[in-house]
């Protein structure tokens, strides 16, 4: 079959002269995958097969990371559009290996490059999180004749779990250090991000350390969420996710349901306050808030 990406903007704009090379290499791997002989990445009708050949110097090494003979500066501007079409195209596994490499050569993100951090590993537990609950309902519920064969498959997909949470905890840890002392939202954030991922975790695993390492961590994000409006998206964010872990992980639905609340009802008084940039992700995420309120207050009563 034929394999296109289309993606809007003047071809520079869109990935940038530095950027060609990262996209021939990811070009090259999903040519290698999907058995095609041509791959053609439309940009306002110019095709890669148009561009100028590659630098010298640029081959695939370990895994298909980047071994480029070039300034590293944009080295790593090339692996950040990389990472961007990557993510369009929804493979969001190559846009981590890109985002990974780029970390390597500079570690202090802007907020695009942390928010597409954040999206681009999500996206990729979250699929293996769904298959893993998918496959546990089988385990559970299934023909008994298959149970050992779908155990087996449910602690593969358990293991993939447990590694892109480990690797995310170890990456973000490293980003923490880099920060400047001044910087708390980044540090809130990826505080955040550390304790979600301890979480997914648990919830696979329900190791202990992991149980404590994330109840830790959301306890010091609400504190610092507490200095943000109450209708910041990071601060409700926070709100969600630990309320989350007290209702799936700890089983204390009534805490759960305390912390949705509060969060919502303060909310919702400075609902007028929000300007248009966070109007959306706030909106959304109190949206959720009050769908989960629903939700647990209904298993309460039962």
């Amino acid at each position: 079959m034929d394999v296109v990406a289309v993606l809007p903007g003047n071809i520079e704009t869109v990935i940038g002269i530095d950027a060609k090379d990262t996209v021939r290499i990811l070009r090259a791997k999903i040519e290698r995958e999907c058995h095609v002989s041509c791959f053609d990445m439309c940009f306002n009708g110019k095709k890669l097969t148009d561009l100028n050949e590659p630098l010298s110097g640029l081959g695939l090494v370990d895994g298909d990371r980047i071994n480029l003979e070039y300034d590293s500066v944009l080295r790593r501007k090339g692996l950040i559009q990389g990472a961007k079409i990557a993510d369009n195209a929804e493979r969001y596994e190559d846009a981590m290996v890109f985002l990974q490499e780029a970390i390597r050569i500079d570690p202090k993100l802007n907020r695009m490059e942390r928010d597409m951090l954040s999206t681009t590993f999500r996206q990729t537990v979250s699929r293996k999180r769904d298959a893993w609950k998918m496959v546990k309902n089988e385990v559970e519920n299934g023909a008994n004749d298959a149970r050992a064969f779908i155990t087996e498959y449910l602690g593969k997909i358990e293991n993939e779990v447990k590694t892109i949470c480990c690797e995310v905890i170890e990456l973000v840890t490293e980003l923490e250090n880099h920060l400047e002392p001044t910087n708390s939202i980044d540090s809130l954030f990826y505080k955040k991000m550390k304790a979600d991922y301890h979480r997914y975790h648990a919830e696979v695993s329900k190791d202990q350390g992991h149980i404590d390492a994330a109840r830790t961590l959301y306890t010091e994000g609400l504190a610092g969420a507490a200095a943000l409006r109450p209708t910041d998206p990071l601060a409700l964010g926070i709100a969600l996710n630990v309320s989350v872990f007290h209702n799936d992980i700890l089983g204390d639905t009534t805490e759960a349901i305390r912390i949705s609340k509060e969060s919502f009802d303060n909310a919702i008084c400075q609902l007028d306050t929000l300007d248009d940039e966070n109007y959306k992700d706030a909106t959304l995420i109190m949206q959720l808030l009050r769908d989960n309120i629903t939700l647990w207050s209904h298993d309460v009563e039962e």
